[in-house]
Formats: C-alpha cells, structure tokens, sequence
C-alpha cells in the first residue's frame, strides 16, 4: 500500500492506468450495442494513455483486452457481438502501439544492460506460475482477507436484491463462469508478474503486486454477483427475512473489512508523524548547510523511514550510494552521509 498509494513513482505507471481501464470500461458498456467513430476514439485514446504509463500495466492490458474478446465471442448475444469486439480490436491495437513505445525507448537499452544473464522463456514461466500461485494465497490468507471478503459480499448482496427477476442464470452455468473466470485471473496475474521476473529474474518489487490485487478484488467482485444471482435463483421470490439477512450480511461486511483498515491506519499513525517531523528536521539542516557553503553534509538516518519500510531506497552511511547522490545534486552540494543515531552520539561526545 505504500509505494503504491504514498510514492508518486508508482502512483503514475500503476495506480493511475487502472483508474482510466475502468473509465474505458463504463464508457464502452454505455456506447454498445452502437459504437460509433467516437466511442472507438475515445477508446484508443484512453487504452493507449493507460497502457504508455508502464511496461507492467501495459502486459495486463493486453492480456484483460483478450481475455474480454474470448468471453464475447462465447457468451455475448449478437447483437453485442460485432461491435464489442470492434472497441476490443481497436483498445488492443492502442495498446500494442503503446507496448511498442515503451519497448522502444532509449532507457531499456541501459535497463537491460543491468540484468544481462535471463532465464529461458519456459523457466520464467514455470516462475511465475509458482509466484502468481503463491501470492494468491498470501493474498487471500495474510494481506487482504478482509477486503476480498468485503469485495465479495457486497456485489453478491447487490445482484441478489436487485438482480432483475429474468436474470436466472443456470446453476451449471454460474460453476462454469466460477471456474473460467478464476482461470482469468490467474492468467492476469501472471501477465503482470511475468514481465519483471523476466526481465530482472528477481520478484516483484511491492509496487507491482498492486496490479495483482486489483485483479483479485474484480475476480471476488464477480464471483460475488454469480453467487448473489445463483442464491436469487434457488428462491421463488425474496422474503423480508430473506432481505434482513443480506443486509445484515453487508453491514458486517462493511464494519470488519474498513475496520480493520482504520485500525491499522490509526496505529501507525505516531510512527508516520515521527517520519514526517525528522524529515522535515533533516532537510532544513540540509538546506542550512548548503546555504553556509557547506560541500560535504553529514545528517542522521530517521527512526521510523517509510521508504526503507517499504523496500525503497533512501539516504545511507555510503555517500555513493544512489539516493544519496540524487540528493546531493539536489540540495547542491558534493555528498550527504546519513549516518547512524548511535555513530552521531559517538561523534558528537
């Protein structure tokens, strides 16, 4: 949550991209059955702004944007057919152009260079099945059970309250979209894990399992409402006990998952209020330095570091260390040493 929401860097090439596909996907359910110039316009030009932002997100797209053409060519009726699959056509080709953009960009030349030695194709895939398996769980069992509970009953609450009456779908068909739909979401998580096991044959940083869980919570999100339509199916009509208890269902739901949320929030809260005074202690002594004419400044590592505790890089002892010398070209000086509490008090006595 935190290099994904709090650090900019990954607001933009993973958080924001997701917010335009579901932007897309609102406005292409309103232009069917009749999508004209526009829709396939705006269409591009929304998949390829998304897909631009990162080479991760962009493997995602691709992937949710066939995966649709698969479900449409099976399940849609004709007259949603034909021009479905022409937005689809038409965000893959944006998307493929924005994939070959990325690809072609100077930066991945010298990116590549770092991780000269890749597995084969076959062992990066027998990876990242194991990986996207592996977070699946974790993800369900440690990180977000609460959220997906919550992501599950709630649309299962909503189609099973106002679901319309013809909406019955046969039981046979709800297990099949079950199953089909969580093979999807494996296949999607492993096109967002792939690309970077593949390219730096090591997992993926944090920021990347954030793709993972937004296909997860849609996957739960669907699987929610076949299993409200399929309990709306069983019943002849909804009874007021019947609609007591759904509501009672949400309102739980509701409590436990945000709940839990806040009360972690507000636990950490001390600890980022620590992070936010010591920073900003930290650099106005940097900026005192350097306004002194100081070339060479030396401050102390903070006791709670949100970025360290997210696995991003910050100030270290080593002045060559990368963030250090952004930092110092930054502030305008030569180095900046961050040093430790105990080694200040040393120094200092």
């Amino acid at each position: 949550m935190l290099q994904s929401l709090y650090w900019a860097g990954a607001v933009i090439p993973y958080t924001w991209p997701l917010a335009l596909l579901l932007i897309w996907v609102g406005y292409g359910l309103r232009a069917l059955p009749r999508a004209g110039v526009r829709a396939h316009v705006i269409t591009g030009l929304l998949l390829f702004l998304a897909g631009g932002l990162a080479e991760v997100y962009v493997a995602l797209q691709i992937a949710a944007l066939g995966l649709m053409a698969l479900a449409v060519l099976a399940f849609a009726p004709p007259t949603v057919r034909r021009p479905a699959l022409g937005l689809l056509a038409t965000g893959l080709a944006a998307s493929l152009l924005a994939a070959a953009v990325i690809l072609l960009s100077p930066g991945n030349a010298a990116r590549a260079a770092q991780f000269p030695n890749r597995a084969g194709l076959l062992a990066v895939a027998a990876q990242t099945l194991v990986v996207s398996l592996s977070y699946g769980v974790i993800a369900i069992g440690v990180f977000a059970p609460a959220a997906l509970l919550t992501a599950l009953v709630v649309p299962g609450v909503i189609a099973f309250l106002f679901a319309p009456a013809s909406l019955r779908p046969a039981p046979r068909l709800i297990r099949r979209l079950l199953a089909l739909s969580a093979a999807a979401a494996l296949l999607l998580v492993m096109a967002c894990l792939g690309p970077p096991l593949y390219a730096m044959s090591t997992p993926p940083s944090a920021r990347i399992y954030f793709l993972a869980q937004f296909v997860l919570t849609v996957t739960a999100a669907f699987w929610g409402v076949l299993m409200g339509l399929g309990a709306r199916g069983s019943l002849r009509q909804v009874t007021p006990s019947a609609q007591v208890g759904a509501a009672l269902l949400t309102a739980v739901a509701l409590i436990i998952g945000p709940g839990l949320s806040v009360g972690r929030a507000l636990a950490a809260m001390p600890d980022y209020q620590t992070f936010a005074a010591e920073w900003d202690a930290r650099e106005a002594i940097i900026q005192r330095a350097a306004a002194a004419g100081e070339r060479q400044v030396s401050v102390q590592m903070l006791r709670y570091d949100i970025g360290a505790r997210s696995g991003l890089d910050t100030l270290e002892p080593d002045p060559r260390g990368w963030v250090n010398q952004c930092a110092a070209r930054y502030y305008g000086v030569d180095s900046i040493t961050a040093e430790t509490l105990l080694h200040m008090a040393d120094k200092s006595g």
